[in-house]
């Protein structure tokens, strides 16, 4: 399921015009300390956490949380004296073109994705960042091995002096 997820959601981001990279996220603005030679805009992709619910024997649900980190060249004349209103409505339309792309996203497994929160991730010297998390209810087919009930587990009597 994470896998074909993963791939859906690389595609869908690559139709954003203007967006220059989309990858999963291991870190790289983090860990490197050249994030200039990264092509921006970026868009990362971090499936945070499944939460797991209410095992079944054919199926099993659960609460899907994923990141979306935008990062966005910061570099320009900061102390301008008149403000960059095309740039700053530039990167707001990246924003705004990711939720539209991915709120309505869902398949067999997946049910639409629901935006929880926007925020300011970072700052540096030559990266913005902005992340936006969603959440999905997900379903799984369990595999065939999952199927088989649980054999109990016996305590053993273990005498104590």
């Amino acid at each position: 399921m994470k896998k074909q997820l993963y791939i859906d959601m690389v595609s869908l981001l690559r139709e954003i015009p203007g967006i220059r990279w989309v990858d999963w996220d291991r870190g790289q603005f983090r860990l490197s300390e050249d994030s200039e030679s990264f092509p921006l805009p970026a868009v990362l992709i971090h499936l945070d956490r499944i939460r797991w619910h209410d095992p079944h024997v054919d199926r099993q649900s659960g609460e899907l949380t994923m990141h979306i980190d935008l990062y966005l060249d910061s570099r320009g004349d900061v102390f301008s004296v008149s403000p960059d209103e095309e740039r700053t409505l530039r990167d707001l339309h990246f924003l705004e073109e990711i939720y539209t792309r991915l709120d309505s996203f869902g398949n067999s497994e997946l049910s639409s994705l629901c935006r929880k929160e926007d925020k300011l991730l970072s700052i540096s010297p030559h990266v913005l960042a902005f992340r936006t998390t969603f959440t999905s209810q997900v379903s799984e087919v369990r595999t065939s091995g999952s199927t088989q009930k649980l054999r109990p587990i016996y305590k053993t009597n273990i005498k104590t002096s």
